[in-house]
């Protein structure tokens, strides 16, 4: 029993970011290392140094239900104080024994960093999921591709 899919996006305010706006916020991407898989639960969440709070996304294929900070549902916003917070995503049982927990540490970038993600569907219904890093301050880009 475990968490089979795991989206995390950071939000930022208005006027920072690229992306789409939501409720007086903007989506960008967050970069997920190691990439998400229901049998790793150790994770680190890199998001712009701009960002207020992330939209955690969990599902489960399995009878139970997920937790996300110790409360039910498959989709929470998390407000991110500061570098080194940590987040939570827990899979229960039907009778809400916990089963399988994931952690997550976000830390937010320097300034000028910025992040993106694109998943790619194969002709064989695998997804490629590329994840990348840009940095101004370096004019590079890294990209892990999965």
């Amino acid at each position: 029993m475990s968490v089979n899919l795991l989206q995390i996006d950071a939000e930022v305010s208005l006027g920072d970011g690229t992306s789409m706006q939501v409720d007086g916020f903007k989506q960008v991407p967050a970069m997920i290392t190691p990439p998400f898989s229901p049998e790793v639960t150790e994770y680190t969440v890199d998001v712009p140094s701009a960002t207020v709070r992330i939209r955690v996304n969990g599902m489960s294929y399995s009878h139970g239900c997920v937790k996300i900070q110790g409360v039910q549902g498959n989709m929470r916003t998390i407000d991110i104080p500061a570098s080194g917070t940590q987040v939570s995503v827990a899979q229960h049982d039907p009778d809400d024994v916990l089963k399988k927990t994931y952690s997550f540490t976000v830390n937010k970038s320097v300034p000028g960093e910025s992040y993106f993600n694109v998943v790619i569907a194969s002709p064989t219904d695998e997804a490629l999921q590329i994840f990348g890093r840009l940095s101004s301050l370096h004019r590079a880009c890294s990209v892990l591709i999965t």
